[in-house]
């Protein structure tokens, strides 16, 4: 067995740019500007922060496509129940999705405006538990 793999450090001017592991060269990320890197080449990145308010339905950014979750269940059986109801209701286009292990009643790529309509709807309806709004991937 080789012994223990030797990190080797590339600086200029105190900034690394280049990081050498065993026979791999890893090139350095760094927001700096460098040689390597000119400051004219940098970028920053913000990441947005998504919040959910599940009583109101109130979430941050808004754009994008949207879920209804009409219930999670521990077995298929009561998903299926959920949208017979749903279905019997007037709520049309529900689906199961698989969170292992757990199963979701869902009514997916909606808009905001469509997605929380959608939601108040059966919430005016009632009897169909927790119905929340999430923001897809």
């Amino acid at each position: 067995m080789a012994g223990p793999t030797r990190l080797r450090k590339h600086l200029i001017a105190g900034v690394l740019t280049v990081a050498t592991v065993g026979a791999f060269v890893l090139p350095a990320v760094t927001a700096s500007a460098s040689p390597a890197f000119p400051a004219a080449a940098s970028t920053t990145t913000k990441a947005s922060s998504t919040t959910v308010k599940a009583s109101t339905g109130t979430v941050k950014p808004t754009t994008g496509k949207w879920e209804v979750v009409a219930g999670v269940f521990a077995s298929q059986k009561g998903a299926d129940a959920q949208i017979a109801a749903l279905k019997k209701a007037g709520f049309k286009g529900f689906k199961v999705k698989t969170i292992s292990p757990k199963f979701a009643v869902v009514k997916i790529n909606l808009s905001k405006a469509n997605a929380a309509a959608l939601k108040k709807a059966i919430d005016a309806k009632g009897g169909f538990g927790s119905v929340h709004l999430k923001l897809l991937a």
